[in-house]
């Protein structure tokens, strides 16, 4: 499951492969507001992997370094 918030909108997508098939994904750029001092605190991609979605998942907010 991926899961984007922004603004306070947050968008869901599922993504699932037949048994004995891989999905891959590749994420090529993050462009979000970062808040100095907060890891990811409202703006981020989510990537959930584990069958229980509850659980927080990878969390991309910024690649690269700030200008």
């Amino acid at each position: 499951m991926i899961h984007h918030a922004h603004n306070g909108i947050d968008c869901v997508w599922g993504v699932e492969a037949p048994i004995g098939y891989v999905v891959e994904f590749q994420l090529d750029e993050v462009r979000v507001p970062v808040i100095p001092g907060t890891v990811c605190s409202a703006d981020f991609v989510e990537i959930k992997f584990r069958e229980d979605l509850r659980l927080t998942g990878a969390r991309f907010c910024h690649f690269g370094m700030s200008k």
